[in-house]
């Protein structure tokens, strides 16, 4: 697989415990933004004072990095399986013509 830019090319992770790390972090800022919407759905909506919203910010956070740690939904794990299925299944040739391009 061939990335297309710089960034991205140089944001690659060097160590496999590198890349479980940023698949978790992934899962938890997903699941603090479940937390977030669900709360917002909720009967209360965005009515507490800001005070109040930015704790419970930080508690979902925490709470979602907690779920993410034990497990959390899967997404981490399919997400470290799918890349590392990927890297080793199309080596680097360096023919454009051969290789898929991620933008």
């Amino acid at each position: 697989m061939r990335i297309d830019s710089p960034a991205l090319a140089q944001a690659q992770p060097k160590e496999p415990s590198d890349l479980r790390k940023a698949a978790a972090d992934f899962e938890a800022l997903v699941l603090t933004e479940l937390l977030r919407e669900i709360r917002f759905a909720g009967p209360d909506g965005e009515q507490s004072d800001q005070a109040s919203s930015t704790m419970l910010g930080f508690g979902h956070e925490q709470m979602a990095r907690a779920i993410a740690a034990s497990g959390g939904l899967g997404l981490a794990s399919i997400a470290v399986k799918g890349l590392e299925q990927a890297k080793h299944a199309a080596p680097a040739t360096g023919d454009p013509k051969t290789e898929p391009v991620v933008r």
